[in-house]
């Protein structure tokens, strides 16, 4: 399958203040204003031009709906005739102070993950855990909820989502306490002969 060129929508100039690489392969460019872009591992061709100090110009395309680097070009080096737009200091994306927490910080070599454990207490845990299990909770019961409406869309088309999400709230009831709750759309099914009373 050839290659296709992405469309790039627009180009930003600016100045490399310093790289840092993953475990994934990308890389995470910050600039001198502070703005941080990550280039992918797809384009890892793309990774030399970010040294510190030089000024670059990159070109944004866009794949469902995200925003990617998809070009980037030393500033010396990008042919004229195009649109070029230079970051400032308005450009940089800081969430307000207190918004995030802060991040532990790692020895050189050390796995992540045992940083986070290392931090995290026996409360923190069982939270993350509450939090993990509804979750799963709720996937689960939106799936059933999906597949009961497909079932019943059989014997009679035009069920509104509402319904689903209903039946789904239904389905989560019952996987958090393990009591039986009907809703109007199960009950309606019984009647109609789709599912075992």
């Amino acid at each position: 399958m050839p290659d296709r060129k992405p469309q790039v929508l627009r180009y930003l100039k600016f100045i490399v203040d310093h790289t840092e690489g993953n475990d994934y392969g990308d890389l995470t460019v910050t600039s001198k204003t502070g703005k941080v872009y990550k280039i992918n591992k797809k384009h890892s061709r793309l990774h030399a031009i970010f040294q510190p100090d030089a000024e670059v110009i990159v070109g944004w395309a866009s794949y469902l709906n995200r925003d990617y680097i998809a070009v980037a070009h030393p500033a010396d080096q990008f042919p004229e005739g195009y649109t070029v737009e230079e970051e400032t200091l308005t450009q940089q994306k800081t969430p307000p102070s207190g918004t995030l927490p802060s991040k532990p910080q790692q020895a050189k070599g050390e796995d992540k993950s045992k940083v986070v454990r290392e931090n995290m207490s026996k409360d923190d845990w069982a939270e993350k855990n509450r939090v993990t299990r509804k979750s799963i909770e709720r996937q689960t019961a939106l799936n059933c909820a999906v597949e009961f409406a497909k079932i019943l869309m059989t014997v009679k088309p035009g069920i509104k989502t509402e319904q689903i999400v209903a039946t789904a709230r239904v389905f989560e009831t019952y996987l958090e306490t393990g009591q039986p709750v009907e809703s109007k759309l199960v009950k309606e099914a019984k009647k109609l002969g789709a599912v075992e009373t």
